[in-house]
């Protein structure tokens, strides 16, 4: 009889069933984390680059607008004066405004009390170094001239709403300027939508009949929002928008009163537009800048002339001085050295400096991760 001996297999106990369980469970979760991690971060590069377009889409649509012609030749002036730096303010008894097309801008310093605005700017002091300035009240508005040509390479309007009849033309008014969004970052700052705003305008009196078919579509449930026209049917021209009354305010609420402001808005989750001039160095007088009374150079140099008064660290580019606003104004207005502005009258139309051009900064709130993008742009005028 053979007898055999060995060893006894012992069987898994429940503890370590439970272990190897939990062991489990534990390596799922990690991987489970580990993708949720990387999908994370996949859709947050998504949204930021998708921002980055957005805000590179918005700097070349501006840059194309203030790079065109914004006047009708006109020969009394350098270059035929067809862009902003042939139209020269510093000399207050020989400036003569353009004889059709304006340039409108607004550019406040931060502050208040002494220039008030319902919109409002600000200055953000950070404590570490990173001071910045957040402005919603900072609007562009003016006429640019296309020379004609297909299709794409004209203003269109499309009359009526919806239709699919395109309408073209080589001048239109463009305004681009912040309205409220309703909404707020996580800690209560306001955001904004930015909104470019085109209307068609005649260059002359001679091409306003042309227009006389969109007119006709005008009808109270549809405004023709998009065609500078005026009561009667008359269509606007290049020379009827230099007198201010014949403008679209920049910034009016009714702005975003259209059936389609939605097609005007360029960008959401604006917490700041900023825009800056520059032009040759100028001695605008006392009383030019509410927060630097002591300053009276335009632009501001990067240290300032009194101790302890704010610097310009954008140097040549500064805020417009006194009310903030520069307009080429109109003939059909006085436009004599008494329309310049003052410390006793910053609100006069004229301001004595000639703009070459702009700094615009925007600064837009990303939702996705919480975080602000700024983008910074020159135009040269």
């Amino acid at each position: 009889m053979i007898r055999t001996t060995g060893t006894r297999r012992r069987g898994t106990s429940l503890v370590e069933v439970m272990i190897a369980a939990a062991m489990l469970m534990m390596g799922m979760w990690l991987l489970v984390w580990l993708y949720q991690q990387g999908m994370n971060a996949f859709l947050t590069a998504k949204a930021q680059a998708h921002l980055t377009s957005q805000e590179r889409m918005v700097a070349a649509v501006m840059t194309t607008d203030l790079s065109r012609a914004h006047f009708l030749e006109d020969e009394s002036k350098p270059n035929r004066g067809r862009r902003v730096s042939d139209h020269d303010l510093r000399f207050t008894t020989t400036y003569v405004p353009p004889r059709a097309g304006y340039f409108w801008a607004r550019s406040r310093a931060h502050g208040g009390g002494v220039y008030p605005d319902y919109w409002g700017s600000r200055y953000e002091a950070t404590g570490d170094g990173g001071d910045s300035s957040r402005s919603v009240d900072h609007a562009l508005q003016f006429t640019a001239l296309v020379p004609g040509g297909p299709d794409h390479l004209m203003y269109g309007a499309e009359v009526p709403a919806r239709s699919g009849a395109q309408w073209y033309g080589t001048a239109a008014e463009i305004t681009y300027a912040l309205v409220p969004g309703f909404r707020t970052t996580p800690n209560g700052a306001p955001l904004y939508d930015l909104v470019r705003r085109q209307r068609l305008a005649a260059r002359t009196t001679d091409d306003a009949p042309s227009y006389q078919p969109i007119i006709a579509a005008y009808s109270a449930t549809d405004r023709v929002d998009e065609v500078m026209t005026v009561s009667g049917g008359t269509m606007r021209t290049l020379a009827d928008l230099t007198h201010p009354a014949n403008r679209l305010r920049a910034a009016d609420w009714s702005l975003t009163a259209g059936r389609r402001a939605g097609e005007e808005r360029l960008i959401g989750n604006v917490l700041s537009m900023e825009i800056k001039f520059t032009g040759p160095d100028t001695n605008v007088g006392a009383g030019a800048w509410q927060a630097d009374p002591s300053s009276r150079q335009w632009p501001r140099p990067l240290q300032p002339v009194v101790a302890g008064a704010p610097s310009n660290s954008d140097y040549p580019y500064d805020f417009l001085p006194f009310n903030g606003e520069f307009d080429t104004y109109s003939r059909q207005l006085s436009f004599a050295p008494n329309q310049y502005a003052t410390a006793a009258n910053p609100n006069a139309p004229l301001k004595p400096i000639r703009i070459t051009g702009v700094m615009i900064r925007i600064r837009v709130y990303n939702e996705q991760n919480k975080a602000t993008r700024q983008t910074t742009f020159v135009v040269p005028l």
